[in-house]
Parts: C-alpha cells; structure tokens; sequence
C-alpha cells in the first residue's frame, strides 16, 4: 500500500472566473480525503474540473495495471482507500490479479478487507481496473478473438451505482486511463426507478442498458454482443459502448474523465467546453 502525503504536491490551480479548469492532484487529493468524511461532501456536477491531473503514484499504478493485463486474459484491480486520522490516500499500487474478464466479488471484498487492516484505511472509496487488452470468445461452435471493450462495461458502473456505491471507479484499457465520479445528483436507489420495483438488481442494471442499445450480454461468455435473427454474434465496437456510457452517466448524473497514459485526464462527461 502507498501512503500519499500532501507535502510533495504542486498546489497551483488552473481557474475561470472563479471555476477550477483543472484540478491539480494536490485539488484531487483534498477532495478525496472530503469523500472519507462522508457522502455529504460529494461534489455537484458543475463543481467538477474540466480536468484532472494525476501524481507520479497513480500514474504508476495505472501503468503496472496496464502492463499486467495487456498479455493475459485476467482482470486486475487496485482498491483506493483514505485514513482519515492520517490525512493519506491508501492506494494499493502493486495490482491483484482477478479472473478471466472478471474481478470476483469475494476477490475484490477481500482486498478491500486488506487495504483497510493492512493499508490502515477505515474508508473505502473504490478501485482501478484493467480490463484485458485481447482475448478470446466462443459462442456455440463459432470461436473468435477480439479487443475488450475500450471503455467501462455496464457491470463496472454498478459499484458506483448500485446500493452499496463507491464514490469513484477507474478503469485501464490499452493507452487510455479513465476515472468516474459519482456527483451529489446522482441520488441512492431512487435513481433506479426505471427498473422496476422488485428487480433493481445489478442483472437488471445490466440487461437494461446492453437491451436498450441492442446488445446482449452472455454471463457465461462474459461478452457483450449483437445477436441476429440467425442468432449469429455481431461485432461491437468501441465507439458505441462508448455511447453507452455516455447514457448511464447522463441518467446517474456521473462524471467521466479520460486520457492518455501518463497525461492529464480531459472530462468527457459532461462535455466540456472546449
């Protein structure tokens, strides 16, 4: 576990009228370590930067993840915590491996249990996954080979959604770094009414969104896809799931920020103005 203390952190702020353009990782840091006293302190969506600029640490922690998923095909996860009495971010910076496309719940609760015990965290804020850059898929007797997805899956936004929410979640996939946010708009279960009552659970969650786009999500292949009357599977592509995240964070009220490796991450919901 990494300890981030403030003292090596650029304090400069880039601002508008008032408005941070960018948060600095010193501006990143005080905000996260707000989120460990509680949900109150969340911050509404106007109040996020159009930019967030990440410390050396995370930027290692996203590279490790990176390097450790792009030639396999097993997810990877880092949990990011706060001790509250210390003032530190606790960032799990050596990655642990989950499973084939998959961070299995017990894998992920018991790491959460380690950064706390171990890390000294007594808040949980959330993860960094990586998602494997290729791997392969079989449905029946038709065999393929393809990129993941180059943006978070439905199931991902559940943890920063569902009843037992994180505030944040990050993800690797290839070159690209993002980070999500959930803001004081996006409410508790309330925001889930589009599902009904007796079913606002993560399968519904799921169905819901990969149904509204025409995509199916085969638990077992652990692949999302387009099935035609034939019942052949269609390739998706980057740009529409891309989309598909724009949906959900545009009904959960979610910020998303996105970059390069070892860049500043540019917001791209909701859409800045440059």
């Amino acid at each position: 576990m990494e300890r981030i203390r403030a003292e090596s952190i650029n304090r400069k702020a880039v601002t508008n009228e008032g408005v941070l353009e960018m948060w600095n990782y010193y501006h990143l840091r005080e905000y996260l370590l707000s989120l460990g006293r509680g949900k109150d302190f969340t911050e509404s969506t106007d109040h996020y930067s159009e930019s967030l600029e990440l410390s050396s640490i995370w930027h290692g922690t996203y590279d490790r993840l990176r390097r450790n998923a792009s030639n396999t095909q097993s997810e990877y996860v880092s949990i990011i915590g706060v001790d509250n009495q210390a003032r530190q971010i606790v960032l799990q910076v050596i990655p642990v491996e989950g499973e084939d496309r998959e961070i299995p719940s017990e894998l992920n609760k018991e790491q959460r249990i380690k950064t706390r015990e171990k890390g000294g965290a007594d808040v949980i804020l959330g993860d960094i996954h990586a998602h494997p850059e290729i791997y392969e898929w079989q449905y029946g007797n038709q065999k393929g080979k393809f990129s993941h997805i180059g943006s978070f899956s439905v199931p991902d936004f559940w943890s920063i959604i569902g009843p037992s929410h994180d505030y944040l979640m990050g993800l690797v996939h290839g070159d690209e770094n993002f980070l999500a946010f959930r803001t004081r708009e996006s409410g508790e279960m309330d925001g889930l009414t589009y599902l009904p009552f007796f079913k606002r659970n993560r399968d519904s969650f799921i169905k819901f969104w990969y149904t509204k786009r025409g995509m199916t999500y085969l638990p077992k292949e652990k692949a999302i896809v387009r099935l035609n009357l034939q019942g052949e599977k269609g390739r998706i592509d980057d740009i529409e799931l891309l989309n598909l995240n724009l949906d959900i964070a545009r009904k959960h009220h979610l910020v998303i920020y996105r970059g390069k490796e070892n860049e500043t991450l540019r917001r791209i919901f909701p859409e800045t103005n440059v």
